[in-house]
Formats: C-alpha cells, sequence, structure tokens
C-alpha cells in the first residue's frame, strides 16, 4: 500500500493509475477536486481560463478507466472532467456516481 500525505474525504483511482480526490478544502459546491499529476496535487480547472469555477467543489467522485473523473456537487449536478481538464455539464441529478470499466456512467438517486 501506498501513503501519501493529507487529507481527503473521498479517493479514487483510475485503471490508468491516475488518482482523484475530494479535498478537505470547502467551496461551493462541496469540496476540493484534486489529481495527482507528476507528483503533484492539482486542482480541476487551475490553468483553464474561463471555465466555470462552480465545479471546482464535488461530494461524490468517480474515475473512469482512462483516467478521466466525474463528479456530484451537493446539489445532486453531474459534471464529468475532460482529458483537458474541462467540465462537461450532464443532464439530470444524483446523489451518487460510478463509471464501468467500459467508460459507462452510472448515477444513483437522480432524474
Amino acid at each position: 500500500m501506498k501513503r501519501r500525505s493529507g487529507r481527503a474525504k473521498e479517493i479514487e483511482v483510475g485503471a490508468d493509475g491516475s488518482i482523484w480526490v475530494i479535498g478537505t478544502n470547502k467551496m461551493s459546491g462541496g469540496y476540493g477536486i484534486w489529481k495527482r499529476t507528476n507528483g503533484i496535487w492539482k486542482p480541476i480547472n487551475s490553468n483553464n481560463k474561463g471555465d466555470d469555477k462552480r465545479w471546482r467543489g464535488a461530494v461524490r467522485l468517480a474515475v473512469g478507466p482512462e483516467g478521466n473523473a466525474c463528479f456530484v456537487r451537493d446539489n445532486g449536478a453531474i459534471g464529468c472532467c475532460t482529458s483537458d481538464m474541462k467540465i462537461n455539464r450532464l443532464k439530470g441529478i444524483g446523489k451518487d456516481i460510478a463509471i464501468g470499466s467500459d467508460g459507462s456512467t452510472y448515477v444513483l438517486g437522480g432524474k
């Protein structure tokens, strides 16, 4: 088991080895979303000008086989991160989210 310093509310690892966490830093929508890149934790959208800042916080997290993550905010809104770290909003709402080995996204408690 590899141990990392820091605290998180949730951690997910993609089949590609990517590591994502929902941190403990409270913000709109939940808590900060972080990805470990080259040994450094980076918040999502940190390098993308003009991105929707509402997506920097979430309460639930899932990571697909290729390392892209999807999130659920505290209001139930769902978004998925693209390979270039931008967020695409999905239709509907949910309480939890999962991504299958084929990349299919599943939402619990949604409409």
